[in-house]
């Protein structure tokens, strides 16, 4: 059982219950590219090792976010492909709900 502070607790409202996201378990989409997948892990990796409570492909009401840190409240992007337009959109969209978006940006 994974203990979870009032913060962590607050963001998890926030996710899609229905959705099949799991706590602390990394979900890979076989529609993103091998490097964009690679990229998830190693943050993944990082965040965890840290002791930070996570959540892979987390569908937060409208959008899907690659990693959420349950303990910031951070959405994290990686951005390959993605464009600028759509990665702000999905910031404004995260703000307005309550949380913050950063993009880790990876050349190919």
């Amino acid at each position: 059982m994974v203990l979870m502070t009032n913060r962590e607790r607050e963001v998890m409202r926030l996710v899609n219950q229905q959705d099949r996201s799991h706590l602390n378990c990394l979900r890979i989409n076989v529609g993103n590219t091998f490097l964009h997948e690679l990229s998830k892990f190693k943050l993944f990796w990082e965040l965890r090792s840290n002791g930070v409570n996570v959540i892979a492909e987390a569908r937060c009401k409208e959008k899907r976010t690659d990693l959420l840190d349950l303990s910031s409240g951070i959405c994290w992007e990686i951005a390959i492909t993605e464009p600028i337009e759509s990665l702000k959109e999905k910031e404004e969209y995260y703000k307005k709900i309550g949380l913050k978006m950063k993009t880790i940006k990876v050349k190919q």
